[in-house]
């Protein structure tokens, strides 16, 4: 005589409909995690305190932008851009940093400077300030050196080894900037 068994229960499907969902919300996921990491600086040092590193964002608010970047050089830090904004203070005093002014930073670490907007900003004539760019990629640096009236010359591919004018150097607007990359 057979002995009957009940069916053992299976676990539901998942839906096609359910699985393409699933699927975007971890590519999404993934894209994001990948965005903040290249946004970050990945693998290198960028962002994280190590031992001989900078320290802190500098109180550089009410600075002008190349008084901003002669402190952020002196320290090893990066200009990682200038955005002019509207601002009650003078035109060309910073307004505001990011990361904010205190955050703990590694060196090299890209500093984002707030200026107020008007004349005396990013822009006009005049003497700039070479930003310390050692550590980042070529882009990056040509955009900040467009941004403060400096022209960069490259030798090599990759990430800033070193610079000519030495960061903090005081220049006339338009200087050529000797940048080896590696």
């Amino acid at each position: 005589m057979p002995v009957e068994t009940e069916p053992v229960p299976r676990a539901p499907e998942m839906s096609t409909r359910a699985m393409v969902l699933l699927g975007s919300v971890m590519t999404v996921g993934v894209g994001l995690v990948l965005g903040l990491t290249l946004l970050v600086g990945g693998g290198s040092s960028a962002g994280k305190l190590e031992a001989g590193a900078a320290g802190t964002v500098p109180q550089i608010t009410g600075f002008t932008s190349n008084k901003a970047t002669s402190e952020l050089a002196s320290r090893k830090l990066a200009v990682g851009g200038v955005i002019q904004v509207p601002s009650s203070l003078p035109a060309g005093q910073v307004v505001r940093t990011s990361p904010k002014i205190g955050s703990q930073v590694g060196e090299g670490t890209p500093i984002l400077l707030y200026v107020s907007a008007g004349t005396g900003g990013a822009g006009g004539s005049g003497k700039v300030t070479v930003p310390y760019l050692i550590g980042v990629q070529a882009p990056a640096a040509q955009t900040v050196a467009r941004q403060l009236g400096l022209r960069l010359e490259f030798t090599g591919g990759g990430r800033v080894t070193g610079q000519d004018p030495e960061p903090g150097t005081s220049v006339d607007r338009g200087t050529a900037i000797q940048v080896t990359l590696q």
